[in-house]
């Protein structure tokens, strides 16, 4: 893709619950717009039902902002795994990480830890159990695996 049509930003919020909209992801994006930090925010409020990671297109404008981000930043909650927007972002923002031309960084919120994405606990051993395979189910453990951030840390 040609670099006029790349939507360019700064930062690349995703997380895949609405009601982040009013929470945790829209003061993240507010403090980084208040910097001059150029975010797209992608949510995944199509309630689609994970089928398989072989036949789901993510959408045009989800893609170029793909393209386009220097950062992004992976909000992990209880219900990502189940959301197929979100686990395919996350595998393409993976693939643009090992060619070097985006850094990821993630954030357990609320009660998500790293050891039940790890361990398959709670949310993420059903989904781990009932669908998720190849690529999905490597990509939501090599980010999990990144150095990150517990967004209850904040809070102290």
């Amino acid at each position: 893709m040609e670099t006029s049509s790349v939507n360019q930003h700064d930062v690349f919020i995703h997380f895949s619950l609405e009601e982040f909209r009013y929470s945790f992801a829209r003061h993240l994006s507010a403090a980084f717009s208040r910097s001059s930090i150029s975010v797209f925010v992608a949510e995944d409020t199509s309630g689609a039902a994970v089928t398989s990671n072989t036949d789901f297109q993510l959408p045009d404008a989800t893609q170029s902002a793909i393209e386009g981000t220097k950062f992004i930043v992976v909000v992990f909650s209880k219900k990502d795994a189940f959301s197929p927007l979100f686990l395919e972002t996350l595998v393409k923002f993976l693939e643009r990480r090992k060619d070097g031309l985006v850094v990821v960084i993630p954030v357990f919120y609320g009660d998500v830890t790293l050891s039940m994405i790890e361990q398959k606990m709670e949310s993420f051993g059903e989904a781990f159990s009932n669908h998720l395979q190849g690529r999905w189910r490597n990509g939501l453990i090599e980010a999990a695996n990144l150095r990150g951030h517990k967004s209850s840390d904040q809070r102290k």
